[in-house]
């Protein structure tokens, strides 16, 4: 665990002081001309919830492009073949029944400047996602963006993402066999801190979870049991 902490600090002193990060550097293509984000659409406020943990939902983006098409997602689903890539770093709170329950729009976000959607949108691979995670959820527990995506870059910077090609095509995987492949990429990350999102029999979403120094903690949602069969979508 201290390694770990050790990795998360160094990760986010990089990202703070503007040094390229490990998502940066892996083949990313941006257009040259990015649109500009809009203001999110506030679905509901939970402003009075004080955060007791987090967590990092990472989706597979192959399921992602295939299920949607990827119309509306040309930077994740046309011009880039990613495998993990970030959904959003969620503040929690324990005892919730329901996702209406966990901290939600806490604060106005005004759109957020081209420089900052550009930056990370190697690791966020969608303009309105990135500016609908800072509003919706990082306004919980964040003073800024710049500081809320930081987090979030050095959480993603300090994991090792296994590589899931092969249990793809072997086509007999188990939700147990997804943990399996992130605890052995992880060797810090305990079992019960991963959390899966398996919808229609496909995988679709690994979330980790954190208590709010950013330590590995169980999750409260652990999401689909090890013998569920499921799916993967081939990188």
């Amino acid at each position: 665990m201290a390694r770990l902490r050790r990795r998360l600090a160094l990760a986010l002193a990089l990202v703070a002081a503007g040094a390229p990060a490990a998502w940066a550097e892996e083949a990313c293509r941006l257009p040259a001309t990015i649109p500009p984000a809009q203001a999110d659409v506030v679905d509901w406020r939970n402003d009075d919830r004080t955060p007791d943990g987090f967590v990092l939902a990472l989706s597979w983006s192959p399921a992602y492009c295939a299920v949607t098409g990827g119309a509306e997602d040309p930077i994740q689903c046309a011009d880039n073949r990613f495998q993990w890539v970030v959904h959003g770093l969620w503040p929690q709170t324990a005892g919730a029944t329901s996702v209406e329950q966990h901290p939600r729009h806490c604060a106005e976000a005004p759109p957020l400047p081209a420089a900052t959607i550009r930056r990370y949108l190697c690791l966020i691979p969608s303009v309105e996602l990135i500016q609908h995670e800072w509003a919706a959820h990082g306004t919980c527990a964040f003073a800024t963006a710049d500081a809320y995506l930081a987090q979030t870059a050095a959480l993603w910077d300090a994991l090792a993402r296994p590589d899931l090609a092969a249990l793809a095509a072997a086509g007999n995987a188990t939700a147990g066999d997804v943990r399996d492949a992130w605890v052995a990429a992880n060797p810090a990350l305990p079992r019960a801190a991963v959390g899966l999102s398996v919808r229609g029999g496909l995988l679709r979403e690994v979330r980790l979870c954190y208590d709010t120094a950013y330590a590995f903690a169980p999750c409260a949602w652990p999401g689909a049991p090890d013998a569920q069969r499921i799916a993967i979508v081939a990188p």
